[in-house]
C-alpha cells in the first residue's frame, strides 16, 4: 500500500471476524511482551500496528489512503465495529 492509492469502501470481513482476528494479535503481544507500558514495547509486539489512514468520505466514493501511523492496541470490544487503542 502506499499514499493515494485508492481502497474500496466496502471490503470487510465483518464485526466477528475482525474482532477474532485483533484479539488473537493481542493475545500474541501479550504473549511475547506481557507486562509492556505502551511507551516500552518491543518491536516485535503485535499489539503496536501500522494502520493506514484513509479518507473514507473522499468526492465521489473513491478512497485513498492519505498516510501511515502507528497504533497501540488496547482491545476490541464484543460485538462491536471497533477498536480501543493508542497513537504512538
Amino acid at each position: 500500500m502506499s499514499l493515494n492509492d485508492a481502497v474500496a469502501p466496502d471490503r470487510s470481513l465483518g464485526a466477528s471476524s475482525t474482532n477474532l482476528a485483533i484479539a488473537t494479535l493481542i493475545a500474541a503481544g501479550k504473549a511475547v511482551d506481557p507486562g509492556a507500558p505502551i511507551h516500552l514495547y518491543t518491536a516485535n509486539d503485535l499489539r503496536a500496528a501500522t494502520v493506514a489512514l484513509i479518507d473514507w468520505g473522499a468526492a465521489g466514493g473513491s478512497c485513498r489512503i492519505n498516510g501511515f501511523a502507528k497504533l497501540w492496541i488496547e482491545s476490541v470490544p464484543a460485538g462491536r465495529a471497533a477498536i480501543n487503542g493508542y497513537w504512538i
